[in-house]
C-alpha cells in the first residue's frame, strides 16, 4: 500500500511525502501528494511542540489529503481512487494511526 518517506526540503524542517501517490492514471495524484506535505507543515505550525513527533505529523498530513480527496469526490463523484478509498475505510475504522505507524517504521528509519 502506501509508503511514507521524510521530506527534508521543507522550510519547517519536517514534512511527509507518500511516494505511492505518483500514479499517472489518477488525475489528482500529484495534488494529493502535495497536500500531505502541506497538511503536515500546517500541523507543525499549529503544534510546534510536536516537531519531534513524526507519527503525529505524518498522520495529520494524511488526514489533510483524505479531506482533500473527499472534496474532490464531492465535485467529481466518478473520480474514485482505490488507494484513497482504502485509506478512507481505514480512517472510518480507526485504523489510520496504526497504518501510519506501520508504514513510518517500514519506510522512515533514519
Amino acid at each position: 500500500m502506501a509508503a511514507l518517506k521524510r521530506n527534508t526540503r521543507s522550510p519547517i524542517g519536517t514534512a511527509v511525502e507518500m511516494n505511492c501517490f505518483q500514479d499517472d492514471n489518477y488525475r489528482y495524484a500529484a495534488a494529493l501528494s502535495q497536500q500531505i506535505s502541506f497538511s503536515g507543515a500546517a500541523y507543525l505550525v499549529q503544534h510546534p511542540e510536536k516537531v519531534k513527533d513524526q507519527l503525529a505529523v505524518y498522520h495529520a498530513g494524511l488526514l489533510g489529503a483524505l479531506r482533500s480527496y473527499e472534496a474532490i469526490l464531492q465535485q467529481h463523484p466518478d473520480l474514485h481512487w482505490p488507494l484513497m478509498d482504502s485509506l478512507l475505510l481505514l480512517r472510518a475504522q480507526d485504523g489510520l494511526p496504526e497504518f501510519v505507524h506501520e508504514k513510518a517504521n517500514q519506510y522512515c528509519r533514519m
